[in-house]
């Protein structure tokens, strides 16, 4: 699971279904930029559980709680799209995101979250529910250009070798 080839062709399929009038040759034209090895490799190191609850925090006695598991198996968030957001002492947003699982099943993911801030330190609650795998159905607010942005972002310690080597 996980391997190049694999991440290449499903982040290839997600680029054409945010960009449906596009042929297969415009589209590979257009992703011949991307650096697919760093991008599977960034996409590995990311990789985590995801909690459908997570609370954190900085504060000196904040706890760390984590719900039931979202997917039964790692994903990596390859991008979100904010869709409602309020600030003040107490920020909450609410946004999508765009999961891709070790199975390489790609989810789009709707979080709540609310963040307070302070002087003393930071505190984090996050509720996730999955709104359904990407296809060209569902409804999303995904950019292309966001998505290869957050992937550049993403390989950034790939490219300043802060990455972690493994060794076989």
């Amino acid at each position: 699971m996980y391997s190049e080839r694999e991440i290449t062709k499903t982040l290839k399929d997600i680029f054409a279904l945010l960009l449906p009038g596009y042929s297969k040759e415009e589209l590979n034209e257009m992703l011949e930029g991307l650096d697919f090895e760093t991008i599977a490799q960034a996409v590995r190191d990311n990789a985590k559980m995801v909690h459908a609850y997570e609370a954190s925090g900085d504060y000196e006695k904040s706890f760390d709680y984590f719900g039931v598991e979202l997917f039964p198996m790692r994903a990596t968030k390859l991008c979100e799209s904010i869709n409602c957001f309020s600030s003040d002492l107490v920020v909450t947003s609410h946004i999508y995101e765009l999961w891709l699982s070790e199975d390489m099943s790609v989810w789009v993911v709707s979080n709540m979250a609310v963040r307070v801030s302070s002087k003393k330190g930071n505190y984090l609650t996050e509720y996730r529910t999955i709104k359904g795998e990407m296809n060209a159905d569902i409804d999303n607010s995904f950019m292309p250009e966001d998505l290869a942005l957050e992937l550049f972002k993403m390989c950034r310690p790939q490219f300043e070798c802060e990455a972690p080597v493994y060794e076989i």
